[in-house]
């Protein structure tokens, strides 16, 4: 028997034991569709997929979550993939590298909302103690990477604080008014004094912690396409600006519904006409696939507008996480480039730095 053969029987047997435990499953997965079913699973707290599921699908980003997928990831890569799937597949290995394992709750997404809309009967119980479990983990994990000189910004800091805060206030309603209920609002409690006491590292850069930089370079060529270095897109974009004139009419009637809340991937694919249907395989999309969705826009239905928006973002992105600029820089840049005011410039410099890399993809993916 092959090496290849030998590798591939024993990752089908750790994947059947790994993803078998959570989800009953009458013969090993086989298909390629069958893996990205168990890998949403994996990711049930992150984005929803099965209701059903939730009890037994593990919280980010503990021991038995990343096990579970760096198996499926390995199992995946055996299938024949299209090639938009390939390179998302490859970027999502790549990123098991870098920093996700520190910060266990990504401030770009509530991992307790689910929660709260699942919470009923027997097992809201068993939900509460996964979560107290979860909690004390994120806070020891917080606390020992912060002492490592790895820690949240102030804007990831804060984005978590709300999430706590609203899942508290959903919690304390009568109809949720039961012993777990109680139980998990202490922890809550406990948490939110923990939070209100870490101190946030001073930058909002990705670039700034440890291994940031090759982590984002590793972003900036997946949503590209391409290997260029941020320098070189830099580069690019300063040629692309100086042939664009600047309707502050038809920015405002494009970005003014845009940013008027919170910023998010689905709103942004919108902006560009782009698809929301390919399928992907990363949670922080919902599943669709960003560059594959960006490649299928017909530029005939844009306007001089969203190259101006899609360069501008491209440059915020480029400038917060590789030049390291500070909040008010990007503020004052977005509102000399788009005429954006203060809570516009605040949902945008928010999505920008929660996301990082994605608001590369309109710019490089139409007009670079």
């Amino acid at each position: 028997m092959n090496l290849f053969k030998i590798t591939q029987l024993l990752s089908i047997f750790i994947l059947f034991n790994l993803v078998g435990c959570s989800e009953p499953i009458a013969h090993t997965p086989d298909s390629k569709q069958q893996v990205v079913e168990h890998l949403k699973l994996n990711n049930n707290w992150l984005y929803v997929t099965s209701k059903k599921q939730l009890v037994d699908s593990p919280l980010p980003f503990n021991e038995e979550y990343l096990e579970k997928r760096h198996v499926l990831y390995d199992h995946l890569q055996q299938f024949n993939l299209d090639n938009s799937i390939q390179k998302q597949l490859e970027y999502l290995i790549i990123e098991e590298r870098f920093a996700e394992r520190f910060y266990p709750w990504p401030p770009n997404q509530n991992v307790l909302l689910p929660l709260v809309e699942n919470w009923q009967g027997a097992a809201s119980e068993i939900l509460a103690d996964k979560t107290i479990t979860w909690l004390k983990f994120v806070e020891d994990t917080l606390t020992q990477n912060r002492n490592d000189k790895l820690a949240l910004n102030r804007i990831e800091l804060n984005q978590i604080n709300e999430f706590v805060f609203d899942v508290k206030k959903q919690l304390e309603v009568s109809s949720y008014a039961n012993k777990a209920a109680q139980q998990l609002l202490v922890q809550l409690d406990h948490f939110h004094a923990f939070l209100s006491g870490y101190r946030p590292r001073s930058t909002i850069s990705m670039s700034q912690q440890p291994n940031g930089s090759s982590w984002y370079q590793a972003k900036i060529n997946y949503y590209s396409g391409q290997s260029k270095s941020p320098n070189e897109w830099l580069n690019d974009i300063v040629v692309a600006h100086i042939d664009i004139i600047k309707s502050e009419e038809e920015l405002s009637s494009l970005l003014d519904d845009t940013l008027q809340h919170a910023l998010t991937v689905d709103q942004l694919l919108t902006l560009f006409n782009a698809s929301k249907t390919r399928d992907g395989l990363d949670w922080r999309t919902h599943y669709v696939d960003v560059v594959a969705a960006f490649q299928s826009v017909e530029l005939s239905s844009l306007t001089p507008a969203h190259r101006k928006i899609a360069l501008t973002l491209a440059n915020v992105d480029l400038g917060i996480h590789y030049q390291s600029w500070s909040y008010q820089h990007a503020e004052q840049f977005l509102k000399d480039q788009l005429n954006l005011d203060q809570q516009q410039s605040k949902v945008l410099i928010h999505f920008i730095v929660l996301q990082p890399g994605v608001s590369i993809a309109p710019a490089t993916q139409l007009y670079l």
